[in-house]
């Protein structure tokens, strides 16, 4: 493109560069070539090597997108970096081996039921001025919240592995109640009572009260599901957390 203005009897001449778009002046209008450069820009062009004119025009490799650095991935990953494999590594085999237990026996009861009962036992106590039927299910529902209030607890504290851990005692609780739930009908454990008189069967008193003590069994498979699921999330999740913690510290996470 040209364009150009009589200036008395001399004419000026200037042209768009093809490549900066900038303006140039010419001595001619024979000079005159849509594909014409600025001499900036042609100087520049023969100062770059020529291309072989079979070789293939290269381009630079897009980028790879990389994890997010903020929100909830970069803070598990920070989690990851200034914590140890070693103290929790047991915790995490312990998880482990009481799935292995459940597996053998879903009435088999883990080190941590002796917490889960004495939790059991203060749930009466805690729900027993809210009435017969929350005294009797107190029980069992307070060994159910403690774990998830020690969840809760943890995720402010930003305590990644102690979730997963929290979770699963949470499972554990869930498998005790089915076995409580399960008997419902037979009443065939051993009862143990804190205050005077007989014991009260919770789950018989509790479904009979609401008509679904021929349900024992099915509720009781619904805990175990319930267990199964929570134990599995807390392996999982606490294994891949522990990898993390190995692959992302020079010392592989030992300390």
């Amino acid at each position: 493109m040209t364009r150009h203005r009589t200036i008395g009897s001399a004419t000026a001449l200037r042209v768009i560069c093809a490549e900066c778009l900038g303006t140039f002046a010419l001595d001619s209008i024979e000079q005159a070539d849509l594909s014409r450069t600025c001499p900036a820009c042609t100087a520049r062009n023969r100062s770059r090597p020529a291309r072989p004119a079979d070789a293939p025009e290269r381009r630079a490799p897009r980028p790879v997108p990389e994890l997010a650095d903020s929100g909830l991935v970069g803070e598990i990953q920070a989690y990851c970096e200034r914590s140890s494999v070693v103290p929790r590594l047991p915790l995490l085999a312990l998880l482990a081996w009481w799935a292995w237990g459940y597996s053998q026996d879903v009435t088999y009861q883990p080190i941590i039921d002796g917490l889960n009962f004495g939790v059991h036992e203060f749930g009466h106590v805690l729900f027993g001025p809210l009435g017969m039927f929350m005294a009797i299910l107190g029980g069992s529902l307070s060994q159910c919240l403690a774990p998830l209030i020690g969840v809760a607890m943890f995720l402010r504290q930003r305590d990644w592995f102690a979730v997963t851990f929290a979770i699963g005692w949470f499972g554990t609780n869930l498998f005790d109640v089915a076995v409580y739930v399960a008997d419902a009908r037979s009443q065939a454990l051993q009862l143990v009572g804190l205050g005077a008189g007989e014991p009260i069967h919770d789950w018989n008193w509790l479904l009979a009260h609401m008509g679904l003590l021929r349900s024992d069994a099915s509720l009781a498979g619904a805990l175990r599901v319930g267990g199964w699921m929570a134990l599995g999330l807390a392996i999982g999740c606490g294994g891949w957390l522990l990898v993390r913690m190995a692959s992302s510290r020079p010392d592989g996470g030992r300390r």
